[in-house]
């Protein structure tokens, strides 16, 4: 997993990518038996006040809390297993 601080969030931002996790599980499916804290496609952002949250490489990426992803979610179908 990567950590990324404020100034990357424009890197992997796109309109056509889902924004949520409702839309990632319609696009791409569930993968059984795993979790997003497993995937290679979550990474850690990190605020200058040490405030931690999680975000999808797949998602769309915003500054909002909408777009945050829990360790415990299932994986969706895009899942790949972080090295």
């Amino acid at each position: 997993m990567r950590q990324l601080t404020m100034s990357g969030f424009g890197v992997f931002a796109s309109s056509k990518k889902p924004a949520n996790n409702a839309q990632m599980y319609l696009t791409y499916g569930r993968t059984p038996g795993r979790t997003c804290g497993e995937c290679a496609y979550l990474c850690r952002r990190v605020n200058a006040r040490g405030g931690t949250w999680y975000k999808c490489e797949l998602m769309k990426i915003t500054r909002g809390a909408a777009t945050d992803i829990r360790r415990k979610y299932a994986a969706c179908g895009k899942f790949r297993e972080a090295k």
